[in-house]
């Protein structure tokens, strides 16, 4: 299996697609894998951007812990929210972990919906001491698998903190604490404001020895959305399981209109293969089946403001509202668009720039290499005069200056007319 370090945290992860490729080749009993072969506790801690691989790899180790055919999965399978403030996650919790499989070989819990930065200190305590005693006990008959929730904000920025993070405090005009700041300020699930900054790092310490121990002993899976070439990858794969073929190129077109959102992947690869019968997907056939994806009709909006057509961008977003896309979502695509091609033009020429970018967004190489408005090299100041104009359209929808439509289209027409 691919492991790999955490250049943010030196944690050793597991690959999530390597990690799903082996426990669907694996036995019933799923021994002989890192992290669940017995004699090991069966602790996993599942994070990333990647929501179907997440999903796949609970539904597949479900399916061969827990067999439905048996009659007994709902005595042996227990589900849990993190999320939820009623009821609590403990104390059900901890039982759960006490009680004995009924005649099956495992018991199964699952915790979804995970987030340690909006966990109460209490939470993140006895979470610790309920996976540290798996460790510490023979618990190779329970499954204990965490799956941490993926944030994306109303820009679809995405966020995916493993970790907690100390909270800052914003200063009032006396120069006084004013409260917190950050993704645990609105969140009534969060530790109260009067609670000191020893209570806070000693949460911060606990949730770091709560996801080693779990790192330690190969259970930590980390899925990643897939580079260009992966997709590519898994586009050819799916087509040939299905009797189909698909050339190099029309793969990569697949993977350009659909994006990385491999649900969305799998539904057009199923779509076409349906149509082709078995034969080769041709051109027109992607042209004319395949549905593109709201990141790849954002980077062709961009294409066309920094060529100067607004009438062609003004086509693509009435594309767009016909198929009843969220105004918001429709500027999160353009700022995310504009905002890469912009760091990929300060990164141009520094050392390990490529790497930069990857380490600190989450780009892949591919994503920079061929990103295809950073290929028209507009200059640094236009790209600034419209992420400018991007940031004046934001504040309108937010706060409601207009229609959403008018106010896209009047950032396509602005966006189109800078030098």
């Amino acid at each position: 299996m691919t492991e790999r370090k955490n250049q943010v945290n030196t944690l050793v992860t597991v690959d999530g697609a390597a990690f799903f490729r082996m426990i669907s080749k694996a036995g019933d009993g799923l021994d002989g894998i890192p992290a669940v072969r017995s004699p090991a506790a069966r602790v996993l801690y599942i994070y990333g951007d990647d929501e179907y691989y997440k999903e796949n790899i609970v539904k597949k180790l479900i399916e061969k812990a827990v067999p439905e055919d048996t009659g007994l999965r709902e005595f042996n399978l227990h589900v849990f929210d993190a999320a939820s403030k009623d009821p609590p996650l403990f104390p059900d919790l901890a039982g759960a972990a006490e009680g004995m499989p009924l005649m099956n070989r495992f018991s199964f819990i699952l915790v979804k919906n995970v987030n340690l930065n909006r966990m109460a200190f209490d939470t993140v305590d006895d979470l610790l001491t309920l996976t540290e005693s798996f460790f510490t006990q023979d618990r190779s008959d329970t499954f204990l698998v965490f799956v941490q929730a993926f944030k994306e904000d109303d820009r679809g920025v995405e966020k995916d903190v493993l970790t907690p993070k100390a909270r800052q405090t914003q200063k009032n005009s006396e120069g006084k604490n004013d409260g917190e700041s950050g993704d645990d300020a609105e969140d009534e699930t969060a530790e109260p404001k009067a609670e000191d900054s020893g209570k806070i790092k000693e949460k911060i310490e606990k949730a770091n020895r709560f996801i080693q121990t779990i790192a330690a002993n190969k259970g930590l899976i980390k899925c990643s959305r897939m580079d260009t070439a992966g997709l590519c990858s898994t586009i050819t794969r799916g087509l040939t399981k299905r009797g189909c073929s698909v050339s190099p190129n029309n793969a990569r077109r697949i993977a350009e209109l659909c994006g990385d959102d491999l649900f969305i992947l799998q539904s057009e690869i199923e779509k076409l293969a349906n149509y082709a019968q078995g034969g080769e997907i041709t051109a027109e056939m992607i042209d004319s089946l395949v549905t593109r994806s709201l990141s790849a009709s954002a980077f062709d909006i961009q294409g066309h403001i920094l060529s100067g057509n607004s009438n062609a961008a003004l086509g693509v977003l009435e594309d767009l509202y016909a198929k009843r896309t969220d105004p918001n979502k429709i500027l999160g695509g353009l700022v995310y668009s504009f905002a890469r091609t912009y760091r990929v033009t300060l990164s141009r020429g520094a050392r390990n720039g490529a790497e930069t970018l990857k380490d600190s967004f989450g780009y892949s190489e591919n994503a920079v290499k061929y990103d295809a408005a950073a290929r028209m090299n507009p200059p640094k100041e236009r790209q600034l005069a419209i992420l400018k104009l991007l940031g004046e359209a934001d504040r309108k929808l937010k706060l409601s200056l207009g229609d959403p439509k008018e106010i896209l289209e009047a950032f396509i027409a602005a966006a189109s007319l800078t030098k």
